[in-house]
C-alpha cells in the first residue's frame, strides 16, 4: 500500500466457492480485513554494544583470551537513541556452549537454557547495561572433523589371511610409546606378511616387528624368527628398570616375544634356538600385562596371554632376570611343540601357571579387580564357547559362563551399574553380547545382532552424559551402541562384515601427546574401557570389511569421517598424538592384498583428524528487538587458548639460624635469629612486571636483614617490586631476632600484580624461653642369662657375652641421639640386638668396629636401652666404649660415654698319646719278631681352652730296627724311612682330638722306644708341645729243632765210635746225645 498522510493501510481480501448445495449449485462467499500503521514523524531507534572482559579486573574489550576455569563476564549496553520513549524491548544473549552460566544483573526475565532473556524499558537518551557472569568450561569448538592420511608404509607381499581354518581373523594392531626419549612417540606393529625379502631387514626372513617414527620411517625392524607377528603388542616397563618393554605374540610362529625399545630380544617363550617355521598359529591371542601375582613375591609385571593349539591361557613373569623359577614346571605335554628343549626355566623364561581351557584361546586376556576382593582376575572366552575368569595369581578357575557358539570376542571390564563390582561384556559368535557379573558370572543381560560377533566391545561415556554405553561391530555389517542396561541406544550400518574392534577418542582439541586408545584394547590390562569422561561425547573409530575405517559420533552413531584403505580393515585402530602437533593421529593396517589384482599390499596407514586446534574463537552474540521495527545485534569474542595465562604462586619457609630446614613452623629460643623464605612463582604464560611482595613481621620479632635489598622498610613491613618472567621463580630473604617469647607468631608474606592477582602464605613461629638439654649412658656386660649385669667380667674364647647400654634424657629439651658403640678388635658382634639391630656399622682404621644407632626426637626423661651379643674371639682385656650424643638447638650437641670390659683368658695346651697294636688292644709296649709289621696310633688333644689355630705340628722317631711303611693316615707332610712329619693338622680347636694312623716293618732284632712329639701354637701365645712312646722288642721268630747222635765203644777202654768189632763175652757201651738245636726250651723230649 502507499503510505497517505502518514498512514499506511493495508487490506486483505479472500474470496471462495461452496458447493453445500450440491456440485450444480455452487454458492460464492467472500471476506476483507484491514490494518493500518501510522508512521511517526520521529525516528525511533536503539544502540547495542557488547563487550566482554575476564574477571575480575580486565579490560572491556570486544576480544580476549581465556582458558578453561576462567570467569568471564560480558555486558550488554543499550541506549535509546530516538525520540520516543521505548517500553518492552525484548534484549537477548545467546551464551555458547563451553561457558557455564553463573549469573546475571539485573536477573533474566526467562532463561531457557543457553538463552537469556530481558524486557526492558528505556527513556529517550537513557542507557541501561545488563551483566552476564559466566565460566570457561570447555575448549572444544566443534567443526568438521576429517579423517585426513598423513602417511603410508606398504607391506611386502607374501602375507597369511583368514589361516588356519579362518580362527587368524585377525591382524595385529599397533601401540604407541615414547621409546626413545626424544621429542615424540613412536609405532610399534606387527603384521601378516611371512616369508618375504625385507628391505629393512636386508634379508629373507620369516616375520618381522617394525618400529615408525612419527613421520612414517622404520627406526629400527626385528625378524621374528618365526612366522606372522599378527598378535598385538602391549608396551610398558615390564621389569622396573625405568625403559620401556615390547611384549607380543607371533601367530603362526611359535615364540613369545620380549624385546627393549631398541627392538633387541630380552627373552622369549620358548628360548629362540634359530628359525622356526611351520608352527600350529599358536599365540593368535594379544598379551595383557600386570601385576596379577600380587603378594607372591614376584618383581615386575605379569605376562598373560591366550595359547591356541594347546587350548590354554599362560602366565609368564615378566622379569625372570632373579634366575628363580617362581612358579610351576612347564610339562612336554603342556607344550608339545616336538622340537626339545623349551630352554631353562627361571632362567630363559619363568612360567607362573598355566590354566587349560576346553577349547583354542584366540581372544585376548582382560585383567582387573572384577569381583572387589582387591586382587585381580583374568577373564577370556575360548572358541569351546565358555568365558573364564582365573584368579590372577595362580590361574584358579573362579567362575565360567557358557555361551551357545565360539568366542573370539575379547572381553571388556567395567562397572555399569554403580555396584561394588564390574561387569564382564563378551560377544560370541551366536550373534548374542553378553553382560556378566564379575563376581560370580551370572547372566545380567543379552543384546541379540544378527551376526557373529568376533568384534571386542569397548566401553566408555560415548554421549557425554555420565554414563557408560557399550559399542561393538557385528559381522551383520552394523557398528552398535547400547546403553548400561542393554538397550539399544543407536546403530551405524557398514557395508562388510565387522571384525575390528572400536576405539574411542575424544573430540578434537586434544592436549600435546594425548594418548586416547594407545593399543589395542585401550591398555595394557587390556581392558577395552575408556575411563575419561567428555561432555562432549567421543568420537567411534572402527574398520570394515567394505575397506573402510570409519569415525561415528558416539552421540548419535552419525557418520562424522570414513576412510577408503586398500582391503579390508581387521585391526583395531591406535589413537594418540604421536607428533605433537595437538592433532591426535589413527594408526592401523589393512588387508590390501586382498586387492592384489589392483596390485595392492598390506598398507600401514596413520590418518589425522583433522580441523581440530588448540585455538578455538567463540563467539556471544546479543540481540535486541524492539515491535517489529527495530533489530540490532553485537557479539564478544572469546579465544580459549591457554596462551595467555597469568597466576603467582606464594611459598612462605621459615628455619632457625644457622642450620635449621625450611619448614612451616619452628620452634626457637628467645634471643636466637630465624631467617623467612618467600618463593613466587609465575605459574602463568606471560611475563609479569611490577610485582609486589611484601612481608610483614610479628611483633615479637626485629628485622635484621633482608636479601635482595627491599624497596621499602616501614616498622615491620618490607615490600619488594621486581619483574617476573613466565615460569620464573625468585626468592626474598629475611632475617630476624626473635625478641619475646610467644607461643604462636604468624608471619605473613603476600604478592600482588595489577589488580587481578592476590596471593598470599605465611610461616609460623613458636618462641620459648632457653631450657638445659642433659645426657647420660651406662654400659653393663654379662657371660651368661643367670648372671647379673657388671662392668667387667671374665669370659673364655669363643664365649657369647651380652652388652646392655642404658641411655637417659636428663635435660629439659628433646634430643636426636646418636648411640655408637666401640666394639674392640678382640671381640665380634654376633646380632640378637634390641630394639633393634644397627642403623649403620662404620669400619675405622683402626681395626675397630663401630655400631651406630640413631634415634630421633626423644623426650625429656626418656630412656633407650639396646642390648646386643658378642663374641669373646682373642684373649684379653678388651674395653667396649659407648659413645652418646646429643643434637638440639640447630645442631647444638651434648656428649656421654661409658664402657664395659671383658678379660678373655686364653690357655693352650697340648697332650699326645702314643700306642702300638698288639693284635688284640692299643698298648704301651709289645714284643714282636723279626719281618713283623707293626701298627702305631698317635692321638693329639687339644687340651686348652682356645684353638690352636697357627699351627699343630707332629714328629714320630722309628728306633733303627725298624722302617716307615709309608701308609699314614693323614697323610703326612714329609716322612724318610724312620723319621715322620705333619705341619698341616692346625686348626685344632679347643677340645678337638686328631688321630694318626700308621705301619712300620720290623728288619731286624733289637729293642726300643717309638718316639712322637707333638707341638701347637695360638696367636702370639708361646707354643705349647708334648710327647709320648711306644716300646717295641724284636727277636727271632720261634725254631723248633732236635738232633741225634748214637756211638758205641768197647769197654773198658774203647774210643768212641759209630762201628766197633767185639768178641762174644765182651761188653759194649753206647751213647747217646741229643741237642735241642731250635731257640725255644723243650720239656717232656722222649
Amino acid at each position: 500500500p502507499k503510505v497517505k498522510n502518514n498512514v499506511l493501510r493495508n487490506i486483505a481480501r479472500v474470496s471462495a466457492k461452496t458447493y453445500a448445495g450440491g456440485c450444480n449449485n455452487p454458492s460464492s462467499i467472500s471476506g476483507i480485513d484491514a490494518c493500518s500503521v501510522i508512521i511517526s514523524t520521529c525516528n525511533k531507534d536503539l544502540k547495542l554494544e557488547k563487550k566482554v572482559r575476564k574477571l575480575p579486573c580486565g579490560d572491556w574489550k570486544e576480544n580476549i583470551d581465556a582458558n578453561v576455569g576462567d570467569e568471564i563476564q560480558f555486558r550488554i549496553t543499550v541506549t535509546n537513541t530516538g525520540c520516543a520513549f521505548l517500553s518492552n524491548i525484548l534484549v537477548r544473549d545467546i551464551l555458547p556452549p563451553q561457558l557455564l552460566y553463573i549469573g546475571a544483573t539485573p536477573s533474566p526475565d526467562i532463561i531457557n537454557g543457553n538463552l537469556l532473556s530481558w524486557l526492558i524499558n528505556l527513556n529517550i537518551g537513557e542507557t541501561k547495561d545488563i551483566y552476564i557472569n559466566t565460566v570457561v568450561n570447555s575448549s572444544t569448538v566443534h567443526g568438521v572433523s576429517t579423517l585426513v592420511e598423513q602417511w603410508n608404509y606398504s607391506f611386502q607381499p607374501a602375507v597369511t589371511h583368514n589361516a588356519d581354518g579362518k580362527r587368524m581373523r585377525f591382524g595385529s594392531s599397533a601401540a604407541v610409546a615414547d621409546l626413545l626419549g626424544n621429542e615424540n612417540l613412536e609405532t610399534v606393529t606387527g603384521s601378516d606378511e611371512v616369508t618375504n625379502f625385507y628391505p629393512e631387514l636386508g634379508k629373507n626372513a620369516r616375520g618381522i616387528w617394525r618400529c615408525f617414527s612419527s613421520d612414517g620411517n622404520v627406526i629400527w625392524a626385528r625378524e621374528t624368527f618365526t612366522d606372522e607377528a599378527r598378535s598385538s603388542p602391549a608396551i610398558a616397563d615390564i621389569d622396573g628398570d625405568g625403559n620401556p618393554e615390547i611384549v607380543a605374540g607371533t601367530t603362526s610362529g611359535v615364540y613369545v616375544e620380549i624385546m627393549d625399545q631398541h627392538g633387541n630380544f630380552i627373552w622369549t617363550f620358548p628360548k629362540i634356538k634359530g628359525t622356526f617355521q611351520g608352527g600350529a598359529f599358536v599365540w593368535h591371542s594379544s598379551p595383557a600385562l600386570a601385576d596379577v601375582a600380587d603378594g607372591c613375591g614376584l618383581d615386575g609385571l605379569e605376562v598373560i596371554i591366550g595359547n591356541n593349539p594347546y587350548k590354554s591361557v599362560w602366565c609368564f613373569d615378566g622379569d625372570n632376570s632373579d634366575g628363580i623359577n617362581n612358579g610351576i614346571t612347564v610339562q612336554d605335554s603342556d607344550f608339545p611343540w616336538g622340537h626339545g628343549s623349551l630352554g631353562s626355566e627361571g632362567t630363559d623364561w619363568d612360567v607362573i601357571w598355566i590354566f587349560n581351557t576346553g577349547g583354542r584361546v584366540i581372544a585376548s586376556p582382560a585383567v582387573a579387580d572384577i569381583d572387589n576382593d582387591r586382587h585381580k582376575e583374568v577373564v577370556i572366552g575360548s572358541l569351546d564357547g565358555w568365558v573364564y575368569a582365573l584368579n590372577g595369581a595362580n590361574g584358579a578357575l573362579k567362575w565360567k559362563y557358557k555361551t551357545n557358539s565360539q568366542v573370539f570376542s575379547s572381553a571388556a571390564l567395567a562397572n555399569l551399574d554403580d555396584d561394588p563390582q564390574l561387569e564382564v561384556v563378551v560377544g560370541s559368535e551366536d550373534g548374542f553380547l553378553y553382560c556378566l557379573d564379575g563376581v560370580n558370572g551370572a547372566l545380567q543381560w543379552t543384546y541379540k545382532t544378527n551376526g557373529g560377533i568376533s568384534s571386542s566391545p569397548s566401553i566408555g561415556d560415548v554421549n557425554g552424559d555420565g554414563k557408560l554405553e557399550v559399542v561393538v561391530g557385528s559381522k551383520d555389517g552394523y557398528v552398535y551402541c547400547l546403553n548400561n542396561l542393554g538397550g539399544l541406544y543407536w546403530k551405524y550400518k557398514t557395508n562388510g562384515a565387522i571384525f575390528s574392534s572400536p576405539s574411542f577418542s575424544a573430540k578434537c582439541c586434544c592436549s600435546q601427546y594425548q594418548e586416547n586408545w594407545p593399543m589395542f584394547r585401550h591398555d595394557i590390562a587390556r581392558a577395552g574401557y575408556y575411563s575419561e569422561i567428555n561432555s562432549d561425547g567421543l568420537y567411534i573409530l572402527i574398520g570394515s570389511d567394505d575397506e573402510y575405517l570409519y569415525m561415528l559420533d558416539g552421540a548419535n552413531g552419525n557418520l562424522v569421517s570414513k576412510f577408503l584403505t586398500k582391503g579390508p580393515v581387521r585391526t583395531s585402530p591406535t589413537i594418540a598424538d604421536i607428533d605433537n602437533d595437538g592433532k591426535k593421529e589413527v594408526l592401523f593396517y589393512d588387508w590390501g592384498r586382498q586387492n592384489s589384482k589392483k596390485g595392492y599390499t598390506d598398507t600401514f596407514w596413520c590418518l589425522e583428524i583433522s580441523n581440530c586446534t588448540g585455538i578455538n574463537k567463540i563467539t556471544n552474540w546479543a540481540y535486541v528487538d524492539y515491535n517489529c521495527n527495530i533489530h540490532k545485534k553485537d557479539s564478544a569474542n572469546i579465544t580459549i587458548s591457554g596462551n595467555n595465562q597469568y597466576n603467582l604462586k606464594i611459598q612462605k619457609k621459615v628455619k632457625r639460624q644457622p642450620c635449621g630446614n625450611w619448614v612451616e613452623h619452628v620452634t626457637v629460643n628467645t634471643g636466637e635469629n630465624v631467617e623467612f623464605r618467600i618463593r613466587v612463582t609465575n605459574t602463568g604464560n606471560i611475563d609479569l612486571d611490577n610485582v609486589r611482595i611484601k612481608d610483614v613481621l610479628p611483633a615479637e620479632l626485629t628485622y635484621i636483614s633482608a636479601t635482595p635489598t627491599p624497596n621499602s622498610i616501614n616498622d615491620n613491613t618490607i615490600t619488594w617490586y621486581t619483574n617476573i618472567d613466565a615460569g620464573e621463580t625468585k626468592y626474598f630473604y629475611i632475617t630476624a631476632k626473635a625478641e619475646e617469647a610467644t607461643q604462636l607468631a604468624t608471619n605473613w608474606g603476600y604478592t600482588d600484580w595489577d589488580c587481578c592477582i592476590h596471593e598470599k602464605d605465611s610461616a609460623n613461629i613458636t618462641i620459648n624461653q632457653p631450657l638445659q638439654p642433659g645426657l647420660s649412658v651406662e654400659k653393663y656386660v654379662k657371660w651368661d642369662c643367670s648372671t647379673p649385669f657388671k662392668k667387667s667380667i671374665n669370659a673364655n674364647l669363643g664365649d657369647y657375652v651380652v652388652f646392655k647400654i642404658y641411655v637417659n634424657n636428663t635435660g629439659e629439651i628433646p634430643l636426636d641421639i646418636t648411640v655408637k658403640d666401640k666394639l674392640p678388635i678382640g671381640l665380634t658382634y654376633a646380632d640378637y640386638a634390641y630394639p633393634r639391630e644397627p642403623d649403620q656399622i662404620v669400619y675405622p682404621l683402626d681395626g675397630t668396629i663401630h655400631y651406630i644407632w640413631y634415634f630421633h626426637t626423644v623426650q625429656p626423661g626418656e630412656s633407650i636401652v639396646i642390648t646386643f651379643h658378642a663374641i669373646a674371639n682373642e684373649c684379653g682385656e678388651h674395653i667396649n666404649i659407648v659413645n652418646v650424643t646429643g643434637r638440639f638447638d640447630c645442631n647444638n650437641k651434648i656428649y656421654d660415654e661409658s664402657n664395659a670390659t671383658v678379660f678373655v683368658t686364653c690357655e693352650p695346651n697340648i697332650t699326645i698319646i702314643k700306642k702300638v697294636w698288639d693284635g688284640s688292644s692299643w698298648v704301651d709296649s709289645v714284643t714282636a719278631n723279626v719281618g713283623d709289621d707293626l701298627q702305631f696310633q698317635i692321638t693329639i688333644t687339644n687340651t686348652g681352652n682356645v684353638p690352636l689355630d697357627t699351627y699343630v705340628k707332629l714328629t714320630d722317631d722309628l728306633p733303627n730296627f725298624l722302617t716307615y711303611n709309608n701308609d699314614a693316615n693323614p697323610t703326612p707332610s714329609s716322612s724318610s724311612p724312620h723319621h715322620i712329619e705333619w705341619n698341616n693338622l692346625a686348626p685344632l680347636p679347643a677340645g678337638d682330638s686328631v688321630t694318626i694312623t700308621f705301619t712300620a716293618h720290623a728288619d731286624t732284632t733289637g729293642e726300643g722306644d717309638n718316639t712322637a712329639a707333638a707341638e701347637g701354637k695360638y696367636d702370639c701365645l708361646p707354643p705349647v708341645c708334648d710327647s709320648d712312646y711306644a716300646h717295641v722288642k724284636v727277636k727271632q721268630p720261634p725254631q723248633l729243632g732236635l738232633e741225634i747222635q748214637k756211638k758205641a765203644k768197647q769197654q773198658p777202654c774203647g774210643n768212641w765210635v759209630e762201628h766197633v768189632t767185639v768178641n762174644t763175652g765182651e761188653n759194649v757201651e753206647f751213647r747217646i746225645r741229643v741237642t735241642n738245636t731250635g731257640n725255644i726250651d723243650l720239656d717232656n723230649v722222649r
